[in-house]
């Protein structure tokens, strides 16, 4: 599965901690390589969230071209800032939809 990273998405990793870059990274290398998600919990209106145990979370979507699956990493963000994270997700994915 290709996997594509929004611009708020790289904005939010480029300024995350090298820890959570490591993890995030690894998780998303996973997903391109066997299509295997992991943990994750369905949010409605297409938008979903990759979990981990320590409270991060990664919001994307999954899309379709030519070649089949695409994972869209929307935005990333905490448990602490959840609510407002889905909601700017949400705008980010109206945003990818409409180009």
């Amino acid at each position: 599965m290709r996997v594509e990273r929004s611009a708020e998405f790289a904005k939010w990793f480029d300024s995350a901690d090298n820890t959570t870059q490591v993890r995030v990274a690894a998780r998303l290398q996973k997903i391109q390589a066997h299509g295997h998600l992991g943990e994750f919990k369905n949010l409605g209106q297409g938008l979903s969230e990759l979990k981990w145990k320590i409270g991060l979370r990664v919001y994307f979507a999954i899309a379709q071209d030519q070649d089949g699956n695409v994972f869209v990493a929307l935005l990333g963000g905490g448990k602490d800032g959840q609510s407002r994270d889905i909601s700017k997700a949400r705008s980010v994915l109206e945003r990818y939809r409409a180009d």
